[in-house]
């Protein structure tokens, strides 16, 4: 876990007599994985970036040449962000809008109205100073609900926010009984 957290480096190492060039590696407790030798004078590893610049240093010391291909894990996350600011930036504010939209209230949806229509509830909830774009913070669930009840002589009443929608859902009282 701590391995894809930090994450690996893919490189691509050229040279000759690379045997004593991976003898040498592990001498220094160099992590290696995923070795693979496609030609006798390359081959290609993945080392933890922990261990990468024990690697370059001791590429340096021995004459190889070390090109990296690839970087994987959150560090390599973090790399391709730095390198692409742009991309960055974009889901920095997309980020940003998601968190202030989910502040506001979007719609008011009614349901189960029968005498009482969902244009006078809507009109009610706007005297109240609940509408399209307010905060949910600012919504008393039960403040609404009791002067639902009172203001139009329903049996029951519920309002919650269910993602950017304000939901009333009524049950008029039945005639009679």
């Amino acid at each position: 876990m701590l391995d894809f957290i930090l994450g690996y480096v893919r490189v691509e190492i050229k040279g000759l007599n690379l045997e004593k060039f991976i003898a040498q590696l592990m001498k220094q407790n160099i992590t290696i994985k995923n070795l693979v030798r496609p030609e006798y004078n390359r081959i290609l590893l993945s080392t933890p970036i922990t261990d990468k610049h024990k690697l370059f240093a001791q590429s340096s010391q021995m004459c190889y040449t070390i090109t990296v291909q690839k970087t994987s894990g959150l560090c390599g996350l973090g790399l391709f962000l730095k390198r692409k600011i742009g991309v960055s930036l974009g889901l920095v504010c997309v980020m940003l809008l998601l968190i202030v939209s989910n502040l506001f209230v979007f719609s008011v949806k009614v349901y189960g109205t029968q005498n009482v229509t969902s244009a006078q509830i809507i009109e009610f909830l706007d005297a109240q100073n609940i509408k399209k774009y307010s905060l949910k913070t600012d919504i008393d669930h039960n403040e609404v609900e009791r002067l639902l009840i009172s203001q139009f002589d329903l049996s029951m009443c519920s309002v919650i926010i269910w993602g950017g929608s304000l939901i009333v859902n009524i049950k008029e009282k039945i005639n009679g009984v």
